[in-house]
């Protein structure tokens, strides 16, 4: 006979080192002396079989095996259910007593990898994954049996002899005469894929949805249900359990696995770190990619998965394409040094050196600005002009504003740049408030970025909300499930954005393609009421309410998943309908718990689904309030006790500022009579009474907290920098500022300024002064007197270009 062999040795995570074997792949069933060891032989028809045999562990606190099995090699052994044994998926589990294992049905035309762990409680922690072994059926006739005489032992060249079984009768080793059922029912479902579910009785049930990264799906009116871990069949029974208690008759939904898909965090030296999601299997190069790729001076040959195995976490060499866990870790090692690079967006901080260290001692003269860079990668300086910084370290940036100095002022002193923040520049289109590009922090989600664009519109598909990114020579478009996130707020969800992505946000296909406006429907009083008589209002405790035009024969039920579902705190019992002026009250929960049939909608009906009233409850409208504001931590209303006290309502606001003057407290009345209360002199006096002597306050009125006034403080002066820059708003004045600092203040020009039409309001002697000003010519360098220096109250008002 021939075959080949190999020697290894399993270290047990628990503690114990089982003896290093050799595996032999032939022909027939074989068992190797004095060793653990796995070994098999195949059947050449499609079903085929092997046998594996071990040693029993001399561990007595072992209590069995977990034999793993599947077509691509490493954990974590799930193959797909055509590739399934007839006894079943992994891992299969063998008592401790048994040292042999038929497994049938397999594929004879794939190669099988298997390893094995131990354990002490089945449902506990396991060992390690042995080393891995491979069989490949390459048989082209069936193998007959020896003819049940001993063979001589064969020498090893190591002392080790293998020993052929000896069987019993003529008869060829065959698989059992049972035929394999192809059907995808024992898929399993994990977190991460992308589930198609089909109820036939509830068109609007039947979604596509996605198993979000804790295994539920979160489907209207059912809420959230777990799926992690069951396989098909089985979740079509717990779903037909859980809409029994909302529809009395219903068919066995249809569930298919569109997408095996795994939500994966890479860390460490790579350009985008953050959660991603992934095909169950894909290579490492791949995700690599999607992260950004990696950074400067990481070893790439050292990648490693960190997987949870029961309690206890494994590190998995990441190499080549790799079956991913649910919540798996890709970890990448961070280079010793590292040195950020800037990119378009960065928001900088820049000193630059003005005059020249005296030998005296005299301190330098800085410049500061805090400068973002703009969508092009060029920052805007007073005197340098525009300057290219993308893709440049901050110490190249210094080296070159250092190199562009007088050379009085650079050979005494250097220029001095440093990252205040990572930003970057996303394009956000779609149904949005306000499409354009935006200037985000790196850290930034998608959440953030619709954010910036002003919200997704009334019709937008927030299941579907798609991510363009350039890779290479391609174009990439990643789906990213906000709905899924606003219902959980779990950060997994939301694919980490990288520079100049594209964030598209589609509109429903149920809006048509007419232009419409989107406001609230308001339309005039006698159209209302013709076409209001055609449809149904739903108010109160419902997910979305709103007015919807009922389909034929459409019972309450099946309004309110029109309307999102039910609140979870939605009183089912007392349900109140307007009808033709009369009140009419549903109880959908009893109908339902006696299996009744639920009423029908009419045209004009008036649903209000109310509230579970809770025990001690005020609503907000009828609580007497007392408000504090000033030198407290939390200024507010606050809700008014009995007999409360000044010094209650403080307490209520977290307490007084540190610079509070509690000897000057203004109480307004709510009758508009005014209190001054020193509360330092009554906790200086050691006679008080107590707190009684406090006074009280009551619904209505108004305590304020004074500051203390401060010795030779000094209003801030202010300038008004307007109109087209990235940040407009008031900026403090600072000596010898002119209109280019006040510029860079707010953010530099939008990228649709009018640079040579700015204008500086000015009001002197009571009359407005209107100077115009040329930023290119200011910019330059050439022209220094043009940099106008601005007074107190001074407008920079940018014009657009139209």
């Amino acid at each position: 006979m021939t075959g080949f062999f190999f020697k290894q040795t399993w270290h047990h995570s628990l503690g114990m080192k089982l003896l290093s074997f050799r595996v032999i792949r032939l022909l027939l069933s074989i068992t190797v002396v004095g060793a653990f060891l796995i070994s098999g032989y195949f059947e050449v028809a499609c079903a085929a079989e092997v046998t594996l045999s071990w040693k029993a562990s001399t561990d007595p606190n072992v209590k069995g095996y977990k034999i793993y099995y599947d077509t691509d090699s490493g954990p974590p052994y799930r193959p797909a259910s055509s590739d399934f044994a007839d006894e079943g998926p992994p891992p299969i589990i063998v008592d401790k007593d048994k040292t042999k294992l038929t497994l049938h049905g397999l594929t004879d035309s794939k190669n099988y990898f298997f390893s094995v762990t131990t354990f002490y409680d089945p449902r506990g922690p396991e060992s390690d994954f042995s080393e891995e072994i491979s069989l490949r059926p390459v048989i082209t006739r069936k193998p007959k049996k020896p003819d049940g005489k001993i063979q001589p032992a064969r020498s090893s060249g190591e002392g080790t002899e293998e020993i052929i079984e000896k069987k019993k009768g003529n008869q060829p080793v065959s698989p059992p005469e049972k035929k394999r059922v192809e059907t995808d029912d024992d898929a399993v479902i994990r977190a991460g894929d992308y589930l198609e579910v089909d109820i036939p009785t509830d068109p609007q049930l039947s979604q596509n949805y996605d198993v979000d990264p804790d295994g539920y799906i979160h489907m209207p009116l059912l809420g959230k249900i777990k799926l992690d871990g069951m396989t098909l069949s089985e979740a079509r029974e717990f779903l037909v359990l859980r809409l029994k208690r909302f529809v009395k008759k219903i068919e066995p939904p249809n569930i298919r696995i569109l997408a095996s898909r795994r939500f994966i965090l890479i860390q460490g030296g790579v350009r985008y770190p953050g959660w991603y999601h992934v095909p169950e299997k894909v290579s490492v190069e791949e995700l690599i990619s999607l992260s950004g790729g990696l950074v400067k001076g990481v070893d790439g040959s050292s990648l490693q998965i960190r997987r949870r195995v029961g309690n206890t976490y494994q590190r998995i060499p990441a190499q080549g394409t790799i079956s991913l866990s649910p919540s798996d870790i890709l970890e990448v090692p961070i280079p010793d040094e590292y040195n950020l690079i800037v990119d378009a967006g960065d928001l900088l901080f820049i000193r630059i050196p003005e005059q020249p260290v005296e030998a005296s001692g005299s301190t330098e003269n800085f410049r500061q600005l805090q400068i973002e860079v703009d969508r092009f990668g060029y920052i805007a300086l007073p005197v340098f002009g525009n300057v290219f910084v993308r893709d440049r370290s901050t110490a190249e940036i210094e080296e070159y504003l250092t190199s562009r100095l007088p050379k009085y002022l650079s050979q005494s002193s250097k220029a001095q740049v440093s990252i205040i923040e990572k930003r970057h520049y996303v394009q956000v289109m779609g149904h949005v408030n306000k499409p354009g590009w935006y200037n985000i922090a790196e850290t930034a989600n998608v959440q953030m970025a619709l954010n910036a664009a002003g919200g997704a519109i009334d019709g937008a598909i927030m299941s579907d909300i798609t991510v363009q990114r350039k890779m290479g020579q391609d174009l990439r478009s990643f789906q990213v499930n906000v709905y899924n996130y606003t219902v959980v707020g779990d950060e997994r969800l939301l694919l980490p954005l990288q520079e100049n992505d594209t964030v598209f946000v589609p509109i429903s296909a149920a809006f048509g393609n007419v232009k419409r406006t989107l406001n609230p429907w308001s339309p005039p009083e006698s159209r209302l009421e013709k076409e209001g008589a055609k449809k149904v209002r739903v108010t109160g405790a419902v997910n979305a309410p709103g007015i919807y035009e009922p389909t034929a024969d459409m019972n309450f039920l099946e309004l309110l998943v029109q309307a999102g579902g039910e609140a979870p705190d939605a009183d089912l019992s007392n349900i109140q309908v307007v009808r033709e002026n009369k009140l009419v009250k549903v109880n959908i929960k009893q109908l339902m718990e006696d299996s009744q049939e639920i009423p029908k909608v009419q045209s004009g009906d008036v649903v209000r689904i109310p509230y579970l009233v809770k025990a001690g409850y005020r609503p907000l409208a009828t609580v007497e309030k007392v408000r504090i504001i000033g030198a407290v931590n939390k200024p507010g209303g606050y809700e008014v006790l009995d007999n409360m006290t000044v010094l209650d309502l403080l307490a209520f606001a977290d307490g007084q500022h540190p610079e509070a003057d509690m000897s000057n407290i203004v109480i307004i009345r709510a009758n508009g009579e005014m209190e001054r209360y020193n509360m330092e002199d009554f906790f200086n006096n050691p006679n008080r009474r107590g707190l009684k002597e406090l006074p009280r306050v009551f619904s209505g009125d108004l305590v304020q907290i004074n500051f203390m006034a401060k010795v030779g403080y000094i209003k801030a002066q202010n300038v008004y920098v307007l109109g087209k820059v990235r940040s407009p708003g008031v900026y403090e004045l600072f000596e010898g500022m002119g209109v280019l600092q006040a510029i860079a203040r707010a953010g530099g020009l939008d990228e649709w300024a009018h640079s040579k039409k700015i204008t500086i309001l000015r009001r002197t002697q009571g009359k407005q002064e209107n100077i115009l000003y040329n930023y290119e010519m200011g910019i330059s360098g050439k022209y220094p007197e043009l940099n106008i220096r601005l007074k107190a109250d001074d407008i920079v008002y940018v014009p657009g270009e139209w």
